[in-house]
């Protein structure tokens, strides 16, 4: 079923850069159970049981031969990184360790997390099989990327409409998850194709020239830059217009062409908040133990999603702002 790009008609909305974030974070004090479901999620990561891929690496060592086992794909890769291999044992135990749970926070679109990484208290849980743990991780990437399709939906709604019910948003909600993986997949399949031709340019400049890798790496970065902004609206546009993947990049790339440098300077303050508050907060959780870790945690996804907010709000209002022009 098809949607229009915007079902509220074009109203007056906040035009500048801090006045959009503070819109943001009214929208989230209106409704502050948007929060709910990712607290619910930290809270499992910090005190459920933490799925470990455990005693899988024994499985894949018996499976493989000595020269492609993991603990040798490790070393080698120590070794070409410049990493010492008297590390090697710290590592393996840092990848037998891992929580599969971390996976509810899906890499793009994830719902924001604060506990994702770090092992929590609960009960650890080791797998013992390769297949095991190919089947628990795809089931919990599932999940998450699932309930993140609910949390940026209802969301989107609220930027939307001003209001969301989870009733009205149930017929949405399979054509936006087939959407938003789509835009995962090519998402993926983008930095997988530029990734090799990029790292033989790098390397052959090393090779070749490497007076000129400082350079080389800055045009790649200022191009990755270019990009990254360009495309940053993307899943806004998507949710907010429920459309599909390739027009969500069009919209994305319209906006920010439109007013360029308020972009670029809209996209630096959500960097900036988005990785500052974090070592804030992070330094509370240390210092304050338990109450410091549900401050923390409250705190970080209460500045996250309404960073979510302020984006989707910047993108609606400037986007309302071009219908006319597209129109005439």
């Amino acid at each position: 079923m098809n949607h229009p790009a915007v079902s509220a008609p074009a109203s007056a909305g906040p035009t500048g850069l801090i006045d959009t974030v503070q819109a943001g974070f009214n929208t989230i004090n209106r409704h502050l159970w948007l929060l709910l479901l990712p607290f619910l999620i930290d809270v499992h990561l910090w005190l459920g049981p933490q799925l470990l891929i455990g005693t899988a690496f024994n499985d894949w060592n018996s499976s493989t031969s000595p020269a492609g086992d993991i603990a040798g794909t490790v070393e080698r890769a120590m070794y070409d990184s410049d990493l010492p291999i008297a590390d090697m044992p710290r590592v393996l135990d840092s990848l037998r360790r891992y929580n599969l749970f971390w996976l509810l926070s899906v890499p793009f679109l994830g719902i924001p997390s604060f506990r994702a990484g770090v092992l929590g208290n609960g009960a650890l849980v080791p797998l013992d099989s390769l297949p095991t743990v190919a089947i628990a991780s795809a089931a919990i990437v599932t999940l998450g990327f699932s309930l993140a399709v609910v949390f940026y939906g209802l969301l989107a709604q609220v930027i939307r409409t001003g209001t969301a019910a989870f009733s009205s948003f149930t017929a949405d909600f399979g054509v936006l998850w087939v959407r938003a993986f789509a835009l995962l997949l090519i998402v993926l399949a983008t930095l997988l194709t530029l990734a090799v031709p990029v790292g033989f340019l790098l390397a052959g400049t090393v090779a070749a020239a490497p007076t000129l890798l400082t350079i080389v790496a800055s045009l790649v970065l200022g191009a990755g830059v270019w990009f990254f902004v360009h495309l940053f609206f993307t899943p806004d546009a998507l949710f907010l217009g429920r459309i599909g993947p390739v027009a969500a990049i069009r919209r994305s790339v319209m906006v920010v062409r439109s007013s360029f440098w308020q972009s670029m300077g809209f996209v630096g303050l959500m960097v900036i908040i988005t990785s500052g508050f974090p070592i804030i907060l992070h330094e509370l959780a240390r210092n304050l133990q338990t109450a410091g870790m549900v401050l923390a945690i409250l705190g970080h996804i209460y500045i996250s999603t309404a960073v979510t907010a302020a984006s989707m709000t910047y993108y609606r209002n400037r986007f309302e702002r071009l219908q006319p022009q597209e129109t005439r």
